[in-house]
């Protein structure tokens, strides 16, 4: 019982941590999208009355780092959804394999034999298989009509 409990509390922490760590690249975003545009209003402010804009670097600087961040968070995303893809087609596939020994023990299990190509036919001794066609071919037709 204890035990469950501090499992369902080490569960809760660490969904809220990655909530949290997914809110503050947000927030960081966000923070980021006001401060350029307080440099584009400024650099419109001085286009408009005639100024000479001189924070030009600093506004490259902020769309690189805005652009950047939103790469960032969207690698990120692929990432997690990779990871999940990743871990659903183990599940599944430890899910067919568990199915396939389940299958193979039942068939042991209840006495069958497994399947063969072998005939009746093939097993008897007394008929010669030399002559005789196991499967349509052209050459079997040519050498049957000749």
């Amino acid at each position: 019982m204890m035990g469950s409990r501090m499992l369902l509390m080490f569960c809760k922490e660490r969904r809220d941590d990655r909530s949290e760590g997914m809110n503050e690249g947000f927030i960081e975003i966000e923070e980021q999208r006001q401060v350029l545009q307080g440099l584009e209003n400024e650099q419109s402010n001085a286009e408009a009355t005639g100024e000479q804009f001189l924070k030009m670097g600093e506004l490259m600087a902020a769309q690189k780092k805005l652009m950047m961040m939103e790469k960032r968070m969207m690698m990120d995303k692929q990432m997690a959804m990779f990871k999940q893809k990743q871990m659903m087609m183990a599940k599944q596939r430890s899910m067919v394999e568990q199915k396939q020994k389940e299958m193979m023990s039942g068939m042991l299990d209840k006495g069958q034999d497994t399947p063969t190509n072998t005939t009746a036919a093939a097993t008897t001794g007394d008929i010669d298989m030399d002559c005789s066609v196991t499967a349509w071919s052209p050459w079997s037709v040519q050498c049957s009509s000749s």
